[in-house]
């Protein structure tokens, strides 16, 4: 083999291992539950508002749009596999005084609750 072609293989080596390792970073980070700048903003007014119309009431994602059309202008366009991601990001993180709780699975449908964090 060789020079040449060695250290074109040694390169490769190292690019993937870099690459691993920044996967791997990133994997943590959404296993630890860290949300964007954009979930927190999107959750600080659609938390309130779920509060306020379902209280501490078990819901499906489905349930919030057939139920409470007065949530839909801060929904806006996301379906509710879109909400139902970002609830299952938001769960155990807490969000300015509100938490997401996964409630439990009804007939294959995951149920959420949101509820005031305890300090």
């Amino acid at each position: 083999m060789s020079d040449a072609v060695l250290a074109a293989i040694l390169q490769v080596r190292d690019e993937l291992r870099d690459e691993i390792r920044r996967l791997r970073s990133d994997l943590a980070a959404q296993r630890s539950g860290r949300l964007s700048a954009d979930d927190r903003e999107l959750l600080a007014r659609l938390l309130p508002a779920i509060g306020g119309a379902r209280g501490s009431e078990p819901f499906c994602t489905r349930d919030l749009a057939d139920e409470h059309p007065e949530l839909a202008p801060i929904i806006g366009g996301l379906s509710n596999k879109a909400l139902g991601r970002l609830l299952a990001r938001a769960q155990g993180s807490q969000v300015d005084g509100y938490l997401v709780q996964r409630a439990g699975v009804e007939i294959n449908v995951v149920l959420w609750r949101v509820v005031a964090a305890v300090r």
